[in-house]
């Protein structure tokens, strides 16, 4: 839903603006501490999937396998075909399950920091006011892409860099380090395109595959500052892990809601919803 049909009812962010990270950060943790129980609930709501597929997937191995087998795998004995086979199932279950739960993690989220930053209040129902569902699945896999090509050259050398050292050659072990440098490096450097991309087609800005284009286009003048501001973001989305975890049920939203911001930094605002035209009275004869 492009910005909401509803009426801001919190003053919202108007006019040009350079992107502030402090301010992002300032205005999150009001806007999170105000609507606090919707957002700890849906969090908490999606953590809960989350252990529900880890978990199905130890069901999953166990009841395949069985005990007397698992034990057995953690030997040096050589898996059967069909323990392997049974091995890539599960960790198939495992890595689409958490990958559907963190696609809907992502859009959830986004979606209430929009209604916030917005201007709008934040009830559990809001995060559900999405009409673009088709448009997001196809911009998170071509950013799955565009990250993928991105580090392709990284990927490479890491890759020269290993059959090298394989090959007992003296450079090896340098070309697999700096592989892994420009690895690490090349993913930073796309993410403050990836980032915006879902952004840009959930506030009806793009599509999937314009969103690339799009997306660059805002992000170009400030790129500088925009990866600063992901990295910060990425720092502060992850910092709740160091609580055992349990601190990612606010450092995830809180990390959501600076995201929009920022989005609405670089845009200048908030999306001005166009009213429909006034239809006039036919005239009276």
């Amino acid at each position: 839903m492009p910005g909401g049909e509803e009426p801001p009812v919190n003053p919202v962010t108007q006019g040009s603006a350079k992107i502030n990270i402090g301010e992002a950060l300032s205005v999150a943790v009001t806007y999170l501490n105000r609507s606090l129980g919707s957002w700890i609930g849906m969090t908490l709501l999606l953590f809960v999937a989350m252990v529900i597929v880890t978990v199905g997937g130890g069901v999953l191995a166990v009841t395949s396998l069985g005990p007397e087998n698992l034990e057995g795998l953690n030997s040096n004995a050589v898996p059967t075909a069909e323990e392997v086979g049974t091995l890539f199932s599960v960790i198939g279950f495992l890595l689409v399950g958490n990958l559907i739960v963190s696609f809907f993690m992502q859009v959830l989220l986004l979606r209430g920091g929009f209604e916030v930053v917005d201007g709008r209040s934040v009830a559990f129902g809001s995060f559900f006011k999405i009409n673009r569902w088709g448009s997001l699945v196809g911009v998170y896999l071509v950013s799955a892409i565009l990250s993928a090509l991105a580090v392709l050259p990284g990927f490479v050398l890491v890759i020269i860099g290993a059959t090298m050292v394989g090959n007992e050659s003296a450079a090896g072990v340098a070309v697999l380090v700096f592989g892994y440098v420009v690895l690490l490096a090349l993913a930073i450097f796309v993410q403050p395109l990836v980032s915006v991309m879902p952004m840009t087609v959930m506030d009806g800005r793009a599509t999937a595959l314009e969103s690339p284009v799009v997306s660059w286009r805002l992000i170009k003048p400030q790129f500088w500052m925009m990866l600063l501001a992901t990295i910060v973001v990425s720092i502060i989305s992850a910092a709740g892990a160091l609580l055992f975890y349990v601190g990612m049920i606010y450092t995830i939203p809180l990390a959501m809601i600076m995201q929009v911001h920022i989005y609405r930094q670089i845009l200048g605002g908030r999306r001005v919803v166009q009213a429909p035209p006034v239809q006039q009275a036919p005239p009276q004869f």
